[in-house]
């Protein structure tokens, strides 16, 4: 007795095959699911950790630059890097020029030409000409990925001193946090 001809005779291998298939492709969609989600929250998880080290770093100078402390401000980015390596900041001017950074030798040079893409530098110029700020940016350099967020520094008060009224926005802060491991654990 072949397998063909038996598989024709039993009608229960038939049922429970179509059945294994059913459940199969059910699982893959379930697992394709999961997958996505998962993707989506490390992103929005991201954007919000981003958003918050932004903010952080915002209150945390504001008080020194309102005074016009910038060495104070350089001293609280040398110890940002020391304390977090993984993270990357950068406050720039309106036309994008890097005045503090956890990475001293980008300082003076254009965070769009850091950028290296022009999707980014887009989003980057809108913000400083609007002030929103737009969704998460994913950067890869070399074998690492990326992830950070773009906030505006909206002209306040404070500010007046150096950088005068006449504008709404001054520059912008970026965060980039390098993500490589949460990405290659749901990979």
């Amino acid at each position: 007795m072949d397998l063909v001809s038996y598989y024709k005779r039993h009608g229960w291998i038939r049922s429970a095959i179509t059945i294994s298939m059913v459940v199969l492709c059910i699982l893959v969609v379930v697992i394709c699911i999961g997958y996505f989600y998962q993707k989506q929250m490390c992103d929005k998880n991201m954007e919000s950790r981003c958003r918050e080290i932004s903010a952080s770093i915002v209150g945390g100078m504001t008080d020194a630059l309102s005074i016009g402390d910038n060495d104070l401000v350089r001293d609280q980015f040398k110890r940002l890097h020391k304390v977090l390596p993984e993270i990357d900041v950068f406050v720039y001017d309106y036309q994008s020029t890097i005045s503090f950074s956890t990475n001293p030798e980008t300082i003076g040079k254009s965070f769009d030409e850091l950028l290296g893409n022009s999707d980014i530098a887009v989003q980057n110029e809108n913000m400083l000409k609007t002030g929103e700020s737009g969704g998460l940016i994913k950067k890869k350099i070399g074998n690492k990925l990326f992830f950070g967020a773009l906030m505006p520094s909206l002209n306040e008060k404070t500010c007046y001193h150096c950088h005068g009224d006449a504008r709404k926005i001054i520059g912008g802060i970026a965060v980039l946090v390098d993500n490589s491991d949460a990405v290659r654990s749901i990979q």
